[in-house]
């Protein structure tokens, strides 16, 4: 996992608590088509409002900051002579956004920030929630996670 921060927030997690949250993710919603049992590669990117916004409304055409946005690799393949890992894709995590939401629902704003990594990095994994069935199943294995690692149920009683 690579960490970028370009923000002078204060509070952020540290290094180890983020590779922690993605690799959770990636031992508990790799089906084998993503990370096929190899280490894999993610890169977050901690920003502040205006690179979120900026991110949002280049990519997905919403002009406002959000609290994260995946960005998957694709079917990028490890170069097995080299050691390579299998990059999944980049995260970018928008702390200002964190801890709005994580205030206005009351949650400890770290419990916060490792649901949306561990969301995000399901995403990469090619889990989603555009419809019913997707969600139940995308927000199961995100409660499985975080009760995992000691957080409480992110979406509460499912």
């Amino acid at each position: 996992m690579n960490l970028q921060v370009a923000t002078d927030a204060p509070g952020l997690p540290d290094e180890a608590e983020f590779a922690a949250w993605v690799n959770a993710a990636v031992v508990a919603g790799d089906t084998g088509s993503r990370a096929n049992g190899s280490a894999s590669l993610v890169t977050i990117r901690v920003v502040d409002d205006q690179e979120s916004s900026a991110l949002n409304g280049d990519f997905r055409d919403q002009h406002k900051a959000t609290n994260v946005l995946a960005f998957s690799a694709g079917a990028v393949v490890p170069d097995e002579e080299q050691g390579d890992d299998k990059e999944l894709g980049d995260l970018a995590i928008c702390f200002d956004v964190v801890v709005s939401e994580a205030v206005e629902q009351a949650k400890p704003v770290a419990a916060h920030m490792a649901h949306l990594t561990v969301h995000g990095t399901l995403h990469l994994l090619g889990y989603d929630h555009q419809n019913d069935v997707d969600t139940k199943i995308m927000e199961s294995l995100e409660t499985r996670i975080m009760t995992k690692l000691g957080f409480p149920e992110p979406y509460g009683d499912l």
